[in-house]
């Protein structure tokens, strides 16, 4: 024959504290994003142009990633490419490994597809570089594109 039970819960102590508590701003990235795009170009007299890229805001800025295509003559292969950043006074260069697509006989085909995670100081230049074997004149044509956001 079933029979009763009775349970008799003690309420625990609770203390109220007034302290905010910690929150992330998980949609920066949403409301300050940011894209550019620069070149590395040979002229027909075969001086290189490199391009760079500019921070425009007051804010670091946040690389998320980079993508681009290159183009060279047969003569020339792409080691690497990359950009340079100044943070906290201290300049670096960051590689990008390109992946060679095919070549026509006369000219190369490359692109570049990465993510990363580079900050950039607030309202400086990021500069293009490149770095190549080459077994005559070099002809490089590049574009690359860097997306991210700004962070305050």
């Amino acid at each position: 024959m079933p029979s009763k039970v009775e349970v008799i819960n003690t309420p625990l102590p609770v203390a109220e504290v007034n302290t905010p508590l910690p929150v992330n701003a998980v949609d920066i990235a949403a409301k300050n994003r940011f894209q550019a795009q620069a070149s590395i170009t040979t002229d027909p007299n075969g001086n290189i142009t490199f391009g760079s890229f500019i921070n425009p805001s007051g804010n670091v800025l946040v690389i998320e990633f980079v993508s681009g295509t290159c183009t060279t003559n047969a003569a020339t292969k792409i080691v690497q490419l990359g950009f340079q950043t100044l943070v906290a006074g201290v300049s670096a260069t960051h590689s990008l490994m390109p992946n060679f697509l095919f070549s026509d006989g006369s000219n190369n085909y490359y692109a570049i597809s990465q993510q990363t995670r580079i900050y950039a100081e607030a309202s400086g230049a990021i500069s293009l570089t490149r770095d190549v074997v080459t077994a005559g004149p070099e002809v490089i044509n590049c574009s690359l594109v860097i997306s991210g956001y700004l962070s305050p």
